[in-house]
């Protein structure tokens, strides 16, 4: 549902964090010594879940291993423990923020929809109240009234609304109930399943695999730039992956996939029957050597060269069919979230201004007195080759005056880490 988070007279600003803060998908560490199990155990008990050392440890199966831990409350706690022993001094600085009194909202994307569990939530919040300076369990009420959490969405004054957007991408919304059928676990986007048992080992060697956008042409780049990494990805992940995901995920699965494994696959296997075929010829060449003159024995030569620049014409096809295929499926990033965007507008007249993110694009655009934006996001950009970084599009947020209590006009503004400054980002479209 919706959130209402501001209170007519407080003071102070609000800090919207929309989506995609935390990637718990990415966290592929798990608890490994005695003492990391034991530290899981102290940190779940202040959020009312008991389990000992030894319970936790015969929890994780094999496959967690090698891929991180699953979705399951207590599990996604410890992928936020780690996250935080991270980037310790981004969680320190919104823990100063929440203890000057400004509030704090964080909405799911498709990377964090971990922070479902209330468990989750909570022990973020013991956190920043311990960096504040506050004792958590003698004085709540002045943390928790500060980070406030929302499922979809969040308005302000009935003039705002902001939200993720991902669950208008196939790739990225959840399909179905949020929770699984035993409810121990959630439902993941498909996305996440193909960060977790593909992009997070193809990465290692292709680091800003993650980093292209839209997500839809992370397999049409990767066979542009990575050919045999591609390979690899079909017929060593692939496989895994479809073992793992749910069946409603195949259908939209296959239609990105199956083309690529089609393409490649055809001239691969004519080129192979024909070698096949070739094989008794050669056998019965070699031993009727001694019988076969010397101009038979150089029109077989021939016809074998023939046969083999054949052959490897069929596997250079294979190659450049694979990239015109890779051509054909690159898409560019686009303004899809503008067009839901006014869809909303149309639906809620009170509505001047429209937030979302999730594309990576960032954009403010203007229409008869209303305002879409979307506030970008603070890491590369990939569009259609690795060679495209745009890091023009990094370091943005979106900052609304209040001027006596009503929200004003909102501007992009992008963070120069060098300068230590911010400054207006020069992105504007008005239709």
């Amino acid at each position: 549902g919706e959130l209402t988070p501001n209170e007519p007279g407080r003071p102070g600003a609000t800090l919207v964090i929309n989506g995609d803060f935390v990637d718990f998908i990415r966290v592929m560490g798990v608890p490994k010594s005695d003492d990391d199990f034991r530290r899981w155990s102290d940190l779940l008990a202040p959020l009312g879940i008991y389990r000992s050392p030894a319970d936790l440890k015969s929890a994780i199966v094999p496959t967690e291993c090698k891929h991180g831990l699953r979705t399951n409350d207590y599990k996604s706690v410890w992928k936020l423990a780690v996250a935080i022993k991270g980037h310790e001094p981004v969680f320190e600085a919104l823990a100063q923020w929440v203890g000057a009194g400004q509030r704090i909202v964080i909405l799911k994307g498709n990377h964090d929809v971990e922070w479902y569990w209330p468990a989750v939530r909570n022990y973020l919040r013991l956190r920043l109240a311990s960096w504040s300076g506050r004792d958590p369990l003698v004085e709540p009420r002045k943390t928790l009234p500060n980070i406030v959490f929302a499922d979809h969405a969040v308005v302000f004054d009935e003039h705002l609304y902001i939200e993720h957007g991902h669950k208008f991408e196939a790739l990225t919304r959840v399909v179905g109930k949020p929770l699984l059928e035993d409810r121990a676990e959630l439902r993941l986007p498909f996305g996440s399943f193909f960060n977790r048992y593909v992009i997070n080992h193809v990465e290692l060697g292709y680091p800003y695999i993650d980093n292209i956008r839209p997500g839809e042409n992370i397999v049409p780049v990767l066979f542009r730039e990575r050919f045999p990494t591609a390979l690899r990805l079909l017929f060593n992940h692939v496989p895994l992956m479809l073992k793992t995901i749910p069946r409603g995920y195949y259908r939209y699965f296959l239609l990105r996939v199956l083309p690529f494994v089609v393409v490649l696959s055809v001239p691969v296997l004519v080129a192979a029957t024909s070698f096949r075929d070739q094989i008794p010829e050669v056998i019965d060449s070699f031993q009727n050597l001694g019988t076969t003159t010397r101009t038979d024995l150089v029109g077989r030569a021939l016809g074998f060269l023939a046969e083999g620049v054949r052959d490897l014409a069929w596997l250079v096809l294979s190659y450049i069919g694979t990239q015109l295929l890779a051509a054909f499926q690159l898409r560019g990033g686009g303004h899809g979230l503008e067009r839901h965007a006014r869809l909303l507008f149309s639906q809620r007249p009170r509505l001047r201004h429209i937030v979302y993110g999730h594309t990576h694009d960032p954009r403010q655009a203007e229409r008869k007195g209303r305002w879409f934006y979307n506030a970008g996001t603070w890491i590369p950009v990939i569009e259609t080759a690795s060679a495209s970084v745009r890091h023009d599009y990094t370091y943005t947020y979106l900052y609304m005056p209040s001027v006596k209590g009503e929200l004003q006009d909102g501007q992009l503004y992008r963070w120069h880490d060098e300068a230590g400054r911010s400054e207006p980002a020069p992105i504007m479209h008005r239709s």
